[in-house]
C-alpha cells in the first residue's frame, strides 16, 4: 500500500517539474524577445538643419525674365530646382527672394557657382590668345582686356555667369546688404580704357567700341 503511494506521488510530481522548467523558459525568453525587440528597430532619422537666405530684390531683378514677377520667378525655381539646391524657395511682398536649405544643399550651391565661374572665365579665355579677365574681392570688381572680336554673345556670357555666380556665393556665404559688380573693360593690345560702370547699371555692348 505505501508503495502505491509513492509511486503516485512521484507520478504528479513529474508534470510538475516539467511545467516549472517550462515556466522558467517562457520567463527568461519573453523578457529578452521584447528587448531584442525594442533594440534591433531603426531610430527615425532626424530632419536635417536650415539655414534662411534672403536674395535681396535689388541683386535678383537681374535674373527675372523681360515681365516676370519676383514671385513667378520664385516658383519657376521651384518647380526646376528644388530639392536639388533649395528645400523651399519663395519671394517676400518686397520682392526678396527666400532660400531654404540645409547645410549640404548650401555647400553644394557654392560649389556649383564657383565652377559656372570657372567654366564662364576658361570660355573666354580660351577665344584669343590675349584676352584676359581679373576679379577683385568677393568678386566686387572684374576687368575684362578683349577686342573688337569679342561677339555678342560671348560678351554677355561674361556679363551674366562670373556676376551671378559671385554675387549668389556673397549671400550664400552669409553676406548682407547690397552687392554689386563694378566691371571695366579695356582693350586687350593697347590697353586703353573702353568702358566702366556697374552690373546694375548694364551696359549696350558694341563690339565696334573695343577696337582693333
Amino acid at each position: 500500500m505505501r508503495r502505491t503511494t509513492r509511486n503516485h506521488k512521484q507520478a504528479w510530481r513529474r508534470p510538475l517539474l516539467v511545467l516549472t522548467a517550462v515556466l522558467c523558459c517562457l520567463a527568461i525568453a519573453i523578457p529578452a524577445t521584447i528587448w531584442t525587440t525594442r533594440h534591433t528597430q531603426p531610430k527615425p532619422q532626424p530632419k536635417p538643419e536650415t539655414v534662411k537666405i534672403v536674395f535681396p530684390a535689388k541683386f535678383t531683378k537681374g535674373f527675372l525674365k523681360e515681365g516676370q514677377t519676383p514671385k513667378q520667378y520664385a516658383k519657376e525655381t521651384r518647380d526646376n530646382v528644388v530639392p536639388e539646391w533649395y528645400t523651399d524657395f519663395y519671394a517676400t511682398k518686397k520682392g526678396d527672394e527666400v532660400a531654404i536649405m540645409t547645410h549640404k544643399q548650401l555647400q553644394n550651391r557654392i560649389r556649383d557657382n564657383d565652377h559656372t565661374i570657372k567654366v564662364a572665365v576658361d570660355s573666354f579665355l580660351a577665344l584669343a590668345h590675349d584676352y584676359r579677365c581679373q576679379f577683385g574681392p568677393d568678386g566686387r570688381e572684374m576687368t575684362l582686356w578683349a577686342d573688337k572680336n569679342l561677339s555678342s554673345p560671348d560678351f554677355a556670357n561674361m556679363m551674366t555667369m562670373p556676376q551671378q555666380g559671385y554675387g549668389l556665393n556673397y549671400y550664400l556665404k552669409g553676406g548682407h546688404g547690397d552687392w554689386d559688380m563694378h566691371i571695366t573693360i579695356r582693350n586687350c593690345h593697347t590697353n586703353q580704357l573702353i568702358a566702366s560702370f556697374d552690373r546694375s547699371q548694364g551696359y549696350n555692348y558694341n563690339q565696334a567700341d573695343l577696337g582693333d
